[in-house]
């Protein structure tokens, strides 16, 4: 793993989901990225997001981490939730990466400390800023 980055946070609604459906480029990115990284879900949402992943998804357990505000109290785009999420790998925040489709969350997840990416639809475009942090997959 060069670069030091040893995890993904993806933000659910409009990065891994897009419009009530799984957004398949992402979620197959993230497989691919899981060989080598963790990856994890960081979001807003509340808690019945977990049940979501786990029924709609059955995929709870692909993730190493789901952190969502209705469980922590935290939200994006203030500082805790970022540092609440590279703690919960166990890991420094400059050792993660945020995803998000929001420009006020993906500055937040900078300020935190942690390595952010502006998610536009464009996954070819993701791919490509994950490996000018020096992922590889």
């Amino acid at each position: 793993m060069s670069g030091g980055i040893r995890a993904v946070f993806f933000d659910f609604y409009g990065v891994l989901e897009d419009y009530g459906r799984p957004n398949e480029p992402v979620v197959e990115l993230a497989r691919r990225l899981q060989e080598t990284y963790k990856v994890g879900v960081l979001s807003n949402a509340s808690v019945r997001l977990e049940a979501r992943l786990q029924n709609g998804w059955g995929a709870i357990e692909r993730f190493d981490a789901v952190i969502t505000s209705g469980r922590t109290g935290l939200e994006k785009p203030f500082k805790p939730i970022y540092l609440y999420a590279a703690k919960a790998l166990d890991l420094p925040p400059e050792a993660c990466v945020h995803v998000d489709d929001s420009p006020g969350h993906v500055e937040g997840a900078r300020r935190a400390g942690l390595h952010a990416i502006f998610y536009t639809g464009d996954t070819s475009a993701l791919e490509r800023e994950l490996r000018e942090l020096g992922l590889a997959w």
